[in-house]
């Protein structure tokens, strides 16, 4: 969408006449973010006859409402003073009600002991709130604005589930639930196979032994029977 002109409400409308305009007493912040419960709260310097609201192209309003679909939009608001004249004022929005959504798993379903996992935003997370396995008591970690995080798994091999809420600047929160199994790691698999082939061979060195000191033990007539 192409910019549209902008008025600045501080500046003189009315300069034929020299009049003082009527001015806003709260400034709109331009090409700003808001959800569809802002609330502008606008008040005005001077006495107004009417005031009339209108969002693009849609009907115009005597109440300011902010429209429900999260897309770009401009606002012009129309004043009439006590002499009858106008003032026009316009402003640049982009409604947000839209929740950040998880678009990336790093790795998905399946991490190994010890593991780290990344999760991958579709928009900047200012808020994240979790627990594994609906454990009584939530973790929560705030953000500067990122668009990834990463979490460190379970330290316990099995099925487990996270739940997480994950909020955007203005406070739309996405809610999810993963699953996750947790597996042996590379390390872990390669010490318990050593474990497994040292254990092995001492019992077959220490069987052998018995067997040879036995065979010496029988032709020495040291062997003793039950």
């Amino acid at each position: 969408m192409d910019e549209e002109p902008q008025i600045d409400p501080r500046n003189k409308l009315n300069a034929l006449t020299g009049r003082e305009w009527i001015r806003f007493t709260k400034s709109l912040i331009k090409n700003s973010l808001i959800k569809n419960t802002s609330d502008f709260n606008l008040t005005f310097e001077g006495e107004t006859i009417a005031t009339f609201y209108q969002w693009n192209e849609n009907e115009n309003q005597t109440t300011l409402i902010v429209p429900d679909a999260s897309t770009e939009y401009y606002l012009t608001i129309w004043v009439q003073d006590i002499s009858e004249q106008w003032i026009v004022y316009r402003y640049h929005y982009v409604v947000d009600n839209n929740p950040p959504s998880i678009t990336g798993i790093i790795p998905l379903n399946k991490v190994k002991l010890g593991q780290s996992i990344e999760f991958n935003c579709s928009e900047k997370v200012y808020s994240l709130i979790y627990k594994w396995n609906n454990e009584v008591n939530f973790t929560t970690i705030l953000f500067n604005g990122t668009n990834d995080f990463i979490l460190a798994a379970p330290e316990k091999i099995g099925n487990h589930s996270i739940n997480l809420w994950i909020s955007d600047q203005l406070g739309n929160e996405g809610e999810y639930e993963i699953d996750f199994i947790v597996e042996k790691s590379q390390v872990q698999i390669q010490r318990e196979f050593f474990g497994l082939i040292t254990g092995t061979t001492l019992l077959i060195g220490l069987v052998g032994v018995l067997a040879v000191g036995t065979v010496i033990a029988y032709k020495k007539g040291f062997l003793v029977q039950g």
